[in-house]
C-alpha cells in the first residue's frame, strides 16, 4: 500500500507557525527583562494627611526609575510600618510603570516644645515626629512639662506628662479642635487655653472623665451667655459644678 503523501503546504504553515510563536516568545521575554519597560515613572499616595508624598517614597524606600518587577513590596510595606507616624501600609504594583502605596498615618494628639522646635505625640504618649515648623501639625501645645532628649518610637512618661496625655484623651472630640495649649503646674493640675483665649481650670486627673465631658455644654453656654474675656477671668472645673469667674 503506498504512504500518504504529507500536504507540503501544510507541512510549512505549521512550521513557519511554530517560528512565529517562538519569536514571539521571546520578544515577550525580552521586555520583560527590559530594564526599560518596567522602570518605575509614578507614585500615587493615598491616605496620607501629614505626611508628603516624597516623604512616603523615601520612608518606603522607592525612587523613579527602578525596575517595577523587581521591588519586594512587602520589605516596603514593613519599612512603612516601622515608621512611627505610620499605622499601616498596602502597597501594589501598576503596570507598566506605577506603583500604588496606600497608607493609614498615625495622627498625632499634642505637641511639646523641644529645644528650637516641637515633639508631636499620639494617644499613647509615642513621638510621632520632631518637627520645627508648628504649622504642619497644628496640634494643641502643651507646656509645663519639660523634657531632656527624645528618639522617634520613644514613648514619654513623667508624671507632669501623664497628666498632660490623660487630659488629652479624655477630651470629647468636638471640643480637641477649639484647645490651643493645655497647661500642666508642678501640683499636677491642668488649665485649658482655648483659640479664643478662654482659660478653663480642670485641675488634677483625679475623677476628671464626667467634668470633661461637660466640657462642650459649657462652652457652648459661654457663647450663648454673651460671655468674654473681658467678663470672665476664667472657668473653673475643679469641681463637680462648672464656675464662671468674673473678673
Amino acid at each position: 500500500m503506498a504512504k500518504e503523501q504529507q500536504n507540503p503546504t501544510k507541512h510549512n504553515g505549521f512550521v513557519r507557525g511554530a517560528f512565529l510563536a517562538t519569536l514571539f516568545l521571546l520578544f515577550c521575554w525580552q521586555v520583560v527583562q527590559a530594564t526599560w519597560f518596567f522602570n518605575l515613572e509614578f507614585v500615587e499616595v493615598r491616605g496620607n494627611e501629614t505626611l508628603s508624598t516624597q516623604q512616603v517614597e523615601e520612608v518606603a524606600g522607592l525612587w523613579k526609575g527602578a525596575q517595577l518587577l523587581k521591588l519586594d513590596l512587602r520589605e516596603m510595606e514593613k519599612r512603612l510600618v516601622a515608621d512611627p507616624r505610620v499605622v499601616s501600609a498596602q502597597i501594589s504594583r501598576i503596570l507598566p510603570n506605577k506603583v500604588r502605596i496606600v497608607i493609614e498615618e498615625n495622627i498625632g494628639m499634642a505637641v511639646l516644645p523641644y529645644y528650637d522646635g516641637f515633639v508631636e505625640i499620639d494617644p499613647s504618649g509615642r513621638v510621632v515626629s520632631i518637627v520645627s515648623n508648628f504649622s504642619r501639625v497644628n496640634l494643641p501645645i502643651v507646656s509645663g512639662v519639660h523634657i531632656d532628649s527624645v528618639v522617634l518610637g520613644q514613648k514619654l512618661s513623667g508624671v507632669g506628662f501623664e497628666s498632660a496625655r490623660t487630659v488629652m484623651s479624655l477630651l470629647p472630640s468636638s471640643t480637641r479642635t477649639v484647645i490651643s495649649e493645655l497647661n500642666v503646674s508642678i501640683q499636677g493640675e491642668v488649665t485649658l487655653t482655648t483659640t479664643g483665649g478662654i482659660h478653663i481650670k480642670i485641675g488634677t486627673t483625679h475623677n476628671a472623665a464626667p467634668r470633661l465631658a461637660l466640657l462642650p455644654a459649657v462652652l457652648y453656654a459661654y457663647e450663648v451667655r454673651g460671655f468674654s474675656s473681658s467678663t470672665i477671668a476664667y472657668i473653673d472645673m475643679t469641681g463637680d459644678i462648672p464656675v464662671y469667674k468674673g473678673r
